[in-house]
Parts: structure tokens; C-alpha cells; sequence
């Protein structure tokens, strides 16, 4: 609806985030914000780490700290592509990264389970167990595209 939130965060070995704040659905915005999906290119490496660990500081302190009320986001939506990987030192290729230490992470960002978070994989057969764990552990679903 146009009175839902969102922001869009992409990622490769790098992150890059669409908008500083959550934008209202509003019909342009939403416009703007297939204008930029359909800009973007891939390159590469697929740093979901990264990018969960860029959604977590947008979603604020109330996702890890209980005495916080307020969390900006209460839903990420991750479609992926491809192999979990860090983001590469400078210079150097990127390298697979341990699916069980990026579930780690989540479960200390997201510990009092305030944020759902749901996984599309496009054609990743070897890394789909990976996308259904992290949706259920988060309250979410697994969709595979």
C-alpha cells in the first residue's frame, strides 16, 4: 500500500543502498525505484552479509536491544543469485563465506526476532538450504525463483 515503507539495498562485493531513509510506496517513488532495479548491473561476488548487516543498521537499535521500542523496518525481503561470499579484500577476488557464520551474525542483529525476514533464491540450487534456514529462523519464507 502506498502508506508501507521501504528502501532497496544492492550488493555485490559492494553495497549500495537506493535512498538514505525509507521512502513511502507512493506511485513515484515506487516508479524511481524500478528505474534504478533496472539500472543496475551485476558484477560479481555476492556479499549477503553485507548487505543483512546494511539492512540491520537502517532497521535501528530496537532490532537488538529490547529497551528500544522503535524499529525502522520490521520486514527484509533478500533475493539472491548466487554463493554467499565476503566482500573481498582490495584487490583480491572474493571468496565463499561460511553460510553458518552469516547466520550468526543475524541471530546477534536480529536476537529479539523483530524483523522477518523472507529469501528469494534465482537459480541457486547449491545455496538454497542456506535461503530456507534464514527465513525460518526469522519468521519468514523461502521462495524460490
Amino acid at each position: 500500500p502506498e502508506t508501507a515503507k521501504f528502501n532497496m539495498i544492492a550488493f555485490d562485493s559492494t553495497i549500495t543502498v537506493w535512498r538514505e531513509s525509507m521512502m513511502d510506496a507512493s506511485p513515484k517513488t515506487v516508479d524511481d525505484a524500478l528505474k534504478w532495479v533496472r539500472a543496475l548491473r551485476p558484477k560479481g561476488s555476492t556479499y549477503i552479509d553485507g548487505a543483512l548487516r546494511k539492512a540491520f543498521r537502517m532497521a535501528g537499535l530496537g532490532a537488538v536491544d529490547k529497551a528500544y521500542d522503535d524499529v525502522n523496518i520490521d520486514t527484509i525481503v533478500l533475493l539472491s543469485d548466487g554463493a554467499p561470499t565476503d566482500s573481498g579484500a582490495p584487490g583480491k577476488q572474493a571468496t565463499l563465506m561460511d553460510d553458518e557464520i552469516i547466520l550468526q551474525h543475524v541471530r546477534e542483529w536480529n536476537r529479539y526476532k523483530r524483523v522477518v525476514i523472507h529469501t528469494v533464491g534465482v537459480d541457486m540450487l547449491p545455496y538454497i538450504e542456506f535461503l530456507k534456514k534464514l527465513a525460518a529462523e526469522n519468521g519468514g519464507k523461502y521462495v524460490d525463483r
